[in-house]
């Protein structure tokens, strides 16, 4: 199978999946025509092909009514003999009719009218997967086309229509189910506040109720409507900001007494010797280098 019709057909089963409640292993009825066609393509494993198709387990299933028809083609060639004794391995689903009718009247009535046991049907006959596209919303039809290719149809405008109304639905239920929440958890605040003795109908003195105590009624208001915050622009994250650098203090400036009073610590620590080693360096000057000028200079004169 090419790999864009499996991605169709595995997204068009899980639709089944989640709003008609299809499960594996798939029950799969299949209809005489159906199984002479696989006969004629000579396809040896139908159920492995059918597990192709719908890509999950599947299990074969055939009504009495069909293998009466199969029965009455048997002798018409060498592939209706194939077919009869390849439906013999199929799983016999009862039909609950004790004379054989039509076979198409039988698939529909064993379906219903709601697919109560969610089939999966494959056939051949085309008037039959009409009257089901028409008339019963939620069942896969599969089909086998002229070069023996299983294929699996479209979703039908009933099914589609069906599908809407079951979303629908679970959304009013969530919905209803959220209000009742809300006021449940709204009337168990104001009995926890009455049972406080905070609530002013707690006290029975007249004139004790004052003006801006709330109401009962104004308690009982969905949680909703009073989680409400109103929306605007957000904050920059704290982690990601800069943090502001300190400023630091100003030094205040020190007057001429403390200046001089270090000078003197200083010079009391280094004692005579450190004085006299200042002097003798202040008194020693350098020596100038004579130069070659300043010797013919010299000479000259």
């Amino acid at each position: 199978m090419r790999q864009k019709r499996a991605k169709i057909y595995r997204k068009l089963l899980h639709k089944y999946v989640l709003h008609f409640g299809f499960r594996e292993p798939y029950q799969v009825l299949i209809d005489s025509a159906f199984a002479q066609s696989l006969s004629k393509q000579k396809i040896d494993e139908p159920l492995k092909r059918v597990a192709d198709v719908i890509q999950a387990k599947a299990k074969l299933m055939v009504t009495q009514c069909s293998m009466v028809a199969l029965y009455k083609q048997e002798k018409e060639g060498e592939y209706q003999k194939r077919a009869v004794q390849m439906a013999k391995t199929w799983e016999r689903r009862m039909c609950n009719h004790k004379d054989a009718i039509d076979e198409c009247d039988c698939l529909a009535s064993v379906i219903g009218p709601t697919n109560k046991h969610r089939y999966v049907l494959a056939s051949d006959q085309p008037r039959l997967r009409r009257k089901l596209r028409v008339g019963v919303p939620g069942v896969p039809l599969i089909h086998c086309n002229q070069t023996g290719v299983l294929v699996m149809e479209p979703m039908s405008d009933l099914t589609a229509r069906k599908m809407l109304q079951v979303e629908q639905a679970k959304l009013a239920l969530a919905h209803k189910e959220g209000s009742a929440n809300a006021a449940a958890a709204a009337a168990a605040a104001a009995a926890a506040l009455v049972s406080s003795g905070d609530s002013p109908l707690a006290d029975d003195t007249p004139g004790a109720r004052s003006v801006n105590t709330p109401s009962l009624g104004a308690i009982a208001q969905p949680a909703q409507a009073q989680a409400k915050k109103r929306k605007g622009p957000k904050q920059p994250n704290p982690l990601s900001m800069r943090k502001p650098k300190q400023k630091a203090a100003p030094q205040q400036p020190k007057s001429q007494a403390e200046v001089v009073g270090v000078k003197r610590k200083r010079e009391s620590a280094d004692g005579p010797e450190s004085s006299a080693k200042d002097s003798a360096a202040f008194g020693k000057s350098k020596r100038r280098k004579r130069g070659k000028g300043d010797a013919q200079g010299a000479q000259t004169e």
